[in-house]
This record gives structure tokens, C-alpha cells and sequence, in this order.
């Protein structure tokens, strides 16, 4: 499962075939009504814990099927009254660099190129279904860099590190980028 935010506070998310939910049918029109009810019941969950949406909000999903067989929904968050809500997104300026990462394939992409450019460090904590790489207190100059590169493989996380660590797992403390670049 990928997700990634759109213009106008959407979302997209991208559900391959070898997702569990994906295969719990033949198809989207076999899927029972339980089986759709868990899938959009686990996708608004995640969609509240990595975006700080509150759960009595409302969400409208547009479904359909890409070229390559992956089902793509784009969401939109409804308050009470069907007000379209902002997706929080962090601004840029604090002293940590926090990125989720909705691929692995771009999680290592990313190492490889911060490696080439002898850029080091980094803590990855995973929090289901997202990887997300953590930078604390880097040098300005390594640090500009170091957000160009993220900004090019991943999004920046409306959440707090704290939040972060307190929710999920971290897999390599202070060697991410190593760890990722050696497979």
C-alpha cells in the first residue's frame, strides 16, 4: 500500500496486488460488504494516525483500477456538516527532518544518492504501513541537501518525531542511511 497527498487536500492511495486487503476477492465488484467495510475502516485509520484527522470525520473515496492492476482511491476527509478538511502537512524550518515513506524502493533510492554524496546518519522507525526517516540536528549546509534529497523520494510528515518513535518501531537508530544503501 502506497499514499501519497494530492492538490486540495486529497489523498491517493495505491493498493498493489500483493497487499492482503487487494486479494480478498477476484475482484472489486466480489468483495463482500464486510470484506470493503474492513479495507475503508483500516484505510481511514491509518489515514487518522499519519495525518492528525479526528475520527468522527467522514471519508468520500473515488475507486478505480490502473494501468498496471493497482486499485487507486482518492480521498478526501469530511468534517460533520461534509466540509472538505485540510490535510495537515509540517512546515519546514525545524530543527529535525522527519519524512514518511510510502515505498521502500524509495526509502533505498534515497540512501544510495545520500551515500554518493557522503551524507550519513539517520534514524528509520516504522509506523504500519509507512517507513519514516528521522534527522536530527543536522549542519545547515548537510541538512539543505539532506531535505532536497528527501523531498525528491518522500513527503514530509505532519506528525511529531516523538509521536513518531512513541508509535512505532525503530528498526536502525543513527545509521539509516547506511544501513538502507547495503540492503
Amino acid at each position: 500500500m502506497e499514499l501519497y497527498t494530492l492538490p486540495e487536500d486529497r489523498l491517493m492511495v495505491r493498493l498493489h496486488e500483493e497487499d492482503r486487503f487487494y486479494n480478498q476477492g477476484n475482484s472489486v465488484e466480489c468483495w463482500s460488504s464486510e470484506q470493503s467495510e474492513m479495507l475503508f475502516a483500516v484505510l481511514f485509520q491509518i489515514i487518522c494516525d499519519h495525518f492528525n484527522i479526528e475520527e468522527d470525520a467522514q471519508m468520500h473515496a473515488e475507486i478505480s483500477r490502473s494501468w498496471d492492476d493497482v486499485l487507486l482511491f482518492i480521498i478526501e476527509c469530511l468534517d460533520e456538516e461534509g466540509r472538505k478538511l485540510k490535510v495537515s502537512r509540517s512546515s519546514p524550518g525545524k530543527s529535525e527532518l522527519l519524512f514518511r515513506f510510502a515505498a521502500r524502493e524509495d526509502l533505498i533510492s534515497l540512501s544510495k544518492q545520500a551515500r554518493s554524496i557522503a551524507l550519513t546518519g539517520g534514524t528509520l522507525i516504522f509506523f504500519y504501513p509507512f517507513s519514516y526517516l528521522l534527522f536530527e540536528d543536522s549542519s545547515a549546509s548537510a541538512s539543505q541537501e539532506l531535505e532536497m534529497l528527501m523531498e525528491e523520494y518522500g513527503e514530509r510528515s505532519c506528525l511529531d518525531a516523538a509521536s513518531i518513535r512513541q508509535r512505532g518501531t525503530v528498526l536502525q537508530e543513527k545509521n539509516a542511511i547506511s544501513f538502507l544503501a547495503d540492503g
